[in-house]
């Protein structure tokens, strides 16, 4: 009998053995990576997208080209591996349906910055690098050569999902300043959304906008850059460029409007900004 018990205990040791290995392995493997949908609560991409938050603010407060640029070229730098899994995963971005990489997130992937004229959507963020770098280089090809230097990595190393789509070709394309995203087309039936105009101030009492349109204005297809408060008009005859409006007030709040297609005025843009 005493042989018998001594059996049974040894048996039920080797069983809590056995359990105990299993319950351990799991808990390693759940450190070792945390799951496909946590990576957003790991501190680094907390810590980012609080950073993103402070660069709109600094858009918004300022009403700055550059400082709209910035908040779209950010991107979470460090350890690119945010679910400690050893491999480079896809995931959902926060402010789309669509899936990004854990090497290749942006800004706009994470926060949506929402100003008086709407949020800055990824396309916009398109946009907004293009004025930006040619306000600098005076030429869309060298604007878009930096813009395509920015996002050299396009959507990163991770594998998308079969059937989702590919998020960089989607809003930037090949060459995103001056052929525009995949799919976009360059004729008067662009949405709406496809126009774009941004603002800055240049000094207390002047505001240099620069706009974008998606169709071939000209001089038989013209655009018009109007400001409110002193209704001032500017006829537009190029597909982009700059204008700055001056003898202006400060501490007032500007509208500008952008009609990339008169006379039929269906693609259009809007921003607003206070001196």
């Amino acid at each position: 009998m005493k042989g018998q018990m001594s059996l049974e205990m040894i048996i039920g040791l080797l069983i809590l053995l056995v359990v105990a290995a299993v319950v351990i392995n799991l808990f390693l493997n759940n450190t070792r990576g945390i799951g496909v949908q946590q990576y957003k609560q790991a501190l680094q991409y907390r810590n980012f997208k609080a950073q993103c938050e402070s660069l709109c603010s600094d858009y918004l407060g300022s009403g700055n080209l550059a400082a709209a640029a910035k908040f779209c070229y950010t991107k979470l730098t460090g350890d690119s591996d945010l679910n400690r899994n050893g491999k480079v995963d896809a995931f959902a971005a926060d402010t789309k349906l669509l899936n990004i990489c854990e090497d290749a997130i942006y800004c706009f992937h994470v926060y949506s910055c929402n100003s008086d004229n709407g949020k800055i959507d990824w396309s916009d963020c398109r946009q907004i690098l293009c004025n930006a770098y040619n306000e600098v280089y005076q030429n869309y090809n060298d604007a878009n050569n930096k813009v395509k230097a920015i996002f050299a990595n396009g959507i990163g190393s991770c594998t998308i999902p079969s059937g989702e789509a590919n998020w960089y070709n989607l809003y930037f394309g090949n060459n995103p300043c001056t052929e525009g995203p995949t799919g976009s087309t360059q004729t008067q039936t662009s949405a709406p959304t496809t126009a774009s105009v941004t603002c800055s101030k240049q000094t207390s009492t002047s505001i240099t906008c620069t706009w974008g349109c998606p169709n071939a204005v000209s001089t038989q297809n013209t655009g018009v850059l109007s400001i409110s408060v002193i209704n001032q008009a500017v006829t537009i005859t190029s597909q982009t460029g700059s204008y700055t409006f001056s003898n202006l007030s400060p501490g007032t709040k500007y509208n500008i409007g952008l009609v990339c297609d008169l006379p039929q005025a269906q693609i259009t843009a809007a921003y607003q900004i206070q001196l």
